[in-house]
C-alpha cells in the first residue's frame, strides 16, 4: 500500500504493551525518505514485481518481488536514513530503490 502513497493500518500490529514491531519503524522511515520522489507517473513493473514512480529526478521503485532492471541502470537502495549504492543485477524484493 505504501508504494501507492497509501497507508497501512497499525491497529492489528501492536502488542498488549502497545509496542509496534521493529520492521514497522523501518518501513515508515523508508516511506518518509521515498515520499519526495513519489511524484509523476506511477506504473506497475512487469509481472507485478513492484511499483515504479517515473519523474524527472529519476525513478523510484518499490519491489514486491525480485526484479531485474535493464542493463546499464544504476540504483541506490533507501534505508530510511541514507541511500546505499546498489551494485547487484537484481533489485531485491521488499525494498525501495532510486535510479541514479
Amino acid at each position: 500500500m505504501m508504494s501507492n502513497r497509501g497507508y497501512a493500518s497499525w491497529y492489528p500490529l501492536y502488542t498488549s504493551s502497545h509496542h509496534l514491531p521493529a520492521w514497522w519503524g523501518r518501513l515508515n522511515h523508508i516511506y518518509n525518505q521515498a515520499l519526495p520522489h513519489m511524484q509523476g507517473r506511477r506504473r506497475l513493473l512487469p509481472n507485478s514485481a513492484g511499483i515504479r514512480w517515473e519523474n524527472k529526478a529519476g525513478d523510484l521503485i518499490w519491489t514486491h518481488r525480485d526484479w531485474r532492471p535493464g542493463k546499464g541502470a544504476t540504483f541506490a537502495r533507501l534505508s530510511g536514513k541514507k541511500e546505499i549504492p546498489w551494485t547487484k543485477p537484481v533489485l531485491e524484493s521488499g525494498n525501495v530503490y532510486r535510479s541514479l
